[in-house]
């Protein structure tokens, strides 16, 4: 597929490395990649392009063999000369840790370079006057990162202490990947610092006595971490000079050898992932790992960053200056720092706090899964019309269709994440500008997330952010609005109405925008609680032009197989038992005590995922039902014959399943376990709730949280609120009702 070519000054982020294996994982990271740039004779850097989210992102390494700060100033000034519209950049790899009581830092953390005490984010070590005694005072002082990585920081820490990062997510994209593999690091030890390595490769011969003792962590749960970063030209392999440095320094978290050529004239944030800890112990077995823990993390910073935002942050070549007093400002001056201000005003009024909350939460699609929909239908199975061709060549709406459960949603995000769908949508739009937006409806979500004017609203805030050129014809009551405004940012503009949301969205019927392409995915449209028949007739009509198609899902329900009969569509239930079989296996090798049943009795492990498939119909979110129960039955030691009834006895239809779970109930703990189902459902507005703060909403004493706020929880103290909720819960609502574990600091947050 051929991939797409945009012009230099549409780069607006550098990412920077120093190895290949860290471009390989800043590679990965790219939703999508575009076409090379011509190689220019004076220019010897190799770039990579791309997009991540919003942003077009320029990678590049630096030369082979070649490590410090002057390589990595000499890349990045040439890579802004190039791409003279870079406002930021990233540089992310690896470095080596400094454990130390303050920060617990482990192999595969991540640390981020953010200003603290004296620091800037980034300290160069090596660099000062030498004076008696050879010792050494530093002089000099290096930027910290721009404000708007700053701002993104904060978000991302918010992020996380609420359990809601995408780290581990992005992080997955590696497991197709053996060498970027957590297993294959092998073991995370960490020597006294006066003990010295003994020979080797490895630490096969060094004693096991001079370890450090370390708590165990849950998992390979990747920890950030937030500080100051030494960077300087030396390679430190020595635990006592590390800590020597380190408190010199005022406490860094981490060292390096690049960053310190890019602060003071490549405004950018650093982000490292702990491969060593900077002693005579360091090999290279953790590299890889912690190269994609940077990546995944740097991708998630630029997923926060909104692209209208970064105009806003001043070019990497010149600071904007910007005036207001008596400069004459037009819309055909796009590119004055004025005319972004106002559009990045103007979004944030077409912006709500929930637009991405339903897609975030939908579960990923297990590997492998939905790989049957990129290829050409099998003419002896059931028939569906061709996705890829439809995306390529054909018009109007595709309708996606199926049960309560069957994976639509799950499908849906697939496709609108998956690169292969840009690919060949860029054959449907030729030379157009391409657009991809998508809205996923949801009816257990606020109420804008269930209505047609949250759809508009998504879909006309991703078209505005991707062109921003379109804003003042898109918006103009809006914008005229803004441009009268003496004081932008304290403007506020009026609530959206339902006129005012479907006059902007036939907006992009106009004529002049059919040198355009609009493809927009909308999942849920079942779940919507407006007029379905209105939303129906609005779709069908964008849909008939043609510069506009959409991929449209829903369940079956009369109303939408009497609109969408004639349209390509596939029906999923029928089409999903290859994925069901290997969404079974994988929920099943998952778990330890299944594993064992499978080592002893193979064919019978066997048969249960080849039953479990049968007797789904296709619907996933019953065969998760099931597989729980079972391993539960596993769990609790029961008999193969248990467990053959087990499975006998679970109703294959959804809701009669459910019925029965909530039938087998101790009648003692239902009126508990409607309490509980009450409490989750309140605390969906405000992003779910975790397992210590649901133990405090399941007290009867009222004066617990006043009791529990006179002083912060000890370790065990929330481990034990955790693990008594977690059995209290799993005996009340009968794996009905699931709240994700966090590790203990960050339910200490959170």
């Amino acid at each position: 597929m051929k991939q797409r070519r945009l012009q230099p000054r549409d780069y607006t982020v550098g990412w920077i490395c120093a190895l290949p294996i860290e471009l390989a994982a800043a590679q990965e990271m790219l939703d999508e990649e575009h076409e090379r740039p011509t190689q220019d004779s004076l220019d010897p850097n190799v770039y990579t392009l791309g997009s991540i989210g919003d942003h077009n992102v320029v990678l590049a390494c630096l030369p082979a063999g070649q490590m410090g700060t002057q390589p990595a100033a000499t890349v990045a000034a040439r890579m802004r000369f190039k791409f003279t519209s870079i406002r930021f950049g990233l540089m992310v790899g690896i470095g080596g840790g400094v454990p130390s009581a303050e920060a617990d830092i482990r192999l595969g953390d991540v640390v981020i370079s953010q200003p603290h005490l004296q620091h800037g984010g980034v300290v160069q070590y090596d660099s000062g006057k030498t004076g008696a005694c050879g010792n050494i005072t530093r002089t000099g002082w290096l930027n910290a990162p721009p404000s708007v990585l700053l701002h993104a920081i904060s978000e991302l820490r918010a992020l996380h202490y609420r359990g809601r990062s995408n780290l581990a997510t992005y992080l997955s994209t590696f497991d197709r990947l053996e060498n970027f593999s957590h297993s294959t690091a092998g073991p995370d030890v960490l020597f006294e610092a006066s003990y010295n390595h003994i020979r080797g490769a490895t630490c096969k011969q060094c004693s096991k006595e001079k370890e450090v003792k370390r708590t165990p962590r849950k998992g390979p749960d990747v920890v950030v971490h937030y500080g100051t970063i030494a960077s300087g030209n030396q390679v430190i392999k020595d635990s006592i000079t590390r800590d020597t440095l380190s408190a010199e320094l005022g406490g860094v978290m981490c060292f390096e050898m690049e960053a310190a050529g890019l602060m003071n004239d490549f405004p950018c944030l650093v982000v490292r992932g702990i491969c060593d800890y900077t002693d005579s112990h360091k090999n290279k077995r953790w590299q890889p790992y912690a190269a994609a823990t940077a990546a995944a993390c740097a991708k998630e910073i630029l997923s926060i960053t909104p692209a209208a935002e970064v105009p806003t942050a001043g070019t990497a070549r010149s600071a904007v200056d910007i005036s207001w007093g008596g400069q004459q400002n037009t819309i055909e001056n796009r590119d004055s720092a004025w005319y972004k201000q106002l559009c990045a005003k103007l979004l944030q009024s077409v912006k709500f706090r929930e637009i991405r909350d339903r897609q975030d939460r939908i579960a990923k699609a297990i590997t492998r899964t939905f790989e049957w929909i990129y290829r050409e239908p099998d003419p002896d199975a059931m028939q569906w019309a061709n996705f890829i061709e439809w995306l390529e060549h054909g018009s109007g709406l595709y309708w996606i269709n199926g049960k309560a459960g069957s994976g639509k949603s799950t499908l849906m995000k697939f496709l609108h994440s998956d690169p292969r769908t840009n690919r060949c949508l860029d054959v449907w739009a030729g030379d157009s500008k391409l657009v991809i937006a998508g809205f996923f409806f949801w009816n257990s979500g606020s109420s804008i997330q269930m209505s047609l004017g949250g759809l508009i609203r998504t879909l006309m805030h991703d078209i505005a952010t991707a062109l921003p050129d379109l804003v003042p014809s898109l918006f103009p009551e809006r914008w005229e609005e803004l441009e009268s405004c003496h004081d932008l940012h304290s403007a506020k503009l009026q609530s959206w109405s339902s006129s005012e949301c479907l006059r902007t969205f036939r907006r992009l019927l106009d004529p002049q925008l059919q040198s355009h392409k609009f493809f927009f995915f909308i999942d849920g449209m079942d779940e919507c609680s407006g007029d379905h028949r209105e939303m129906i007739g609005l779709l069908k009509e964008m849909a008939d032009s043609q510069h506009i198609k959409m991929c449209l899902a829903s369940r079956p329900w009369v109303i939408f197989q009497d609109a969408f009969d004639t349209k390509p569509s596939l029906t999923l239930q029928h089409l999903t038992s290859p994925d069901i079989n290997i969404f079974v296996r994988a929920k099943f090798y998952e778990d330890p005590h299944f594993l064992q049943l499978e080592k002893h009795e193979p064919q019978i492990a066997a048969q249960f995922c080849k039953d479990i498939t049968q007797k789904s119909s296709g619907v996933f979110l019953w065969v998760r039902i099931v597989v729980q129960s079972l391993l539960t039955g596993i769990t609790n030691g029961d008999r193969v014959t248990d467990l053959r009834k087990r499975l006998d006895e679970l109703p294959e239809d959804l809701e009669l399943l459910f019925q029965k779970i909530i039938d087998s109930i101790d009648p003692f703990y239902k009126q508990h376990a409607s309490q509980l189902f009450q409490i989750h459902r309140a605390a969906w507005e405000y992003n779910g709730v975790t397992l210590l703060r649901l133990s405090f909403a399941d007290e009867d004493n009222e004066g617990m949280w006043q009791e529990c706020g006179e002083g912060a929880l000890r370790d065990e103290e929330i481990r034990f609120r955790i693990q008594m909720m977690k059995k209290r819960l799993d005996s009340r609502t009968k794996g009905l009702l699931e709240v994700p574990t966090w590790s203990g600091a960050s339910e200490k947050n959170g």
